[in-house]
């Protein structure tokens, strides 16, 4: 597992200050979602804000952000840690993200992979590549964590689409309950966050791809784009046909 360099983290005080601003989310948020966006702006500024700053602080090799939605109020809000080298949003690529329950239950801590950004069919075929490939070098024990997907459901969202596909996102998890963080500091958190960044930044060295969208996706998108707009294939009908036909039939595991 990569080492995490010296400038990436300060040390932590041990206190409660992280857990509180948590517990402030999972406490107001689920009934924050009543109002009208954006709504109360002390809760939105502990997920945009406070939380992004308070790892940036002890993680300042990362990107940080947060999120309660955009025009209206996300089922689930969350806090995403990106390695720019791989990517910086949450719609590809690999980070680390806090994914909070809808219904302020509890949080997830998580490495976590793109929902968005690239057609379904192909996302789900690299998503299932990246993931046996992190899976197969990294051992989730040794960092405290689950491995897998989210068990369906685990984000209390109801059927909401964006949350059933934030659980199949995931590649490893940790479950903080809102019980539990009543009983923790923040170092209980961190001290589980750092091996994870860790093992994040050894996800370069594991997968050999940089920003996956710069290779298999973009190559595949270019060519179905050249079927649809070719002269060569000269039955307009047949340009969507054909091109459809790649997308649908061509093997992303082979390309690997």
């Amino acid at each position: 597992m990569a080492s995490i360099p010296k400038n990436i983290t300060k040390e932590p005080v041990n206190d409660r200050a992280m857990v509180k601003l948590i517990i402030s989310v999972l406490d107001n948020y689920p009934s924050l979602k009543n109002t009208n966006f954006p709504g109360d702006g002390n809760i939105v500024q502990i997920i945009q804000k406070q939380l992004p700053e308070y790892l940036g602080n002890l993680f300042g090799s990362l990107i940080h952000e947060g999120s309660v939605g955009k025009g209206n109020w996300a089922a689930v809000p969350w806090i995403a840690s990106m390695d720019e080298d791989l990517t910086t949003t949450v719609s590809e690529g690999v980070y680390l993200v806090f994914l909070f329950c809808a219904d302020g239950s509890g949080v997830y801590m998580t490495m976590a992979q793109g929902t968005g950004g690239i057609e379904k069919h192909r996302n789900k075929k690299i998503n299932s590549i990246r993931r046996e490939k992190i899976l197969s070098v990294i051992d989730t024990s040794d960092i405290f964590m689950e491995k897998g997907q989210l068990p369906n459901g685990s984000l209390k969202a109801g059927n909401n689409v964006r949350a059933k596909a934030y659980e199949k996102s995931v590649i490893m998890w940790k479950y903080y309950s809102r019980s539990e963080l009543d009983k923790i500091q923040d170092n209980s958190i961190l001290e589980v966050f750092h091996p994870l960044a860790s093992a994040y930044l050894s996800v370069k060295r594991i997968l050999n791809e940089g920003k996956v969208k710069d290779t298999i996706p973009t190559s595949l998108e270019r060519y179905i784009e050249h079927c649809k707009n070719s002269d060569w294939i000269s039955d307009e009908k047949y340009k969507w046909k054909f091109s459809d036909w790649v997308a649908e039939r061509v093997d992303l595991a082979s390309q690997d």
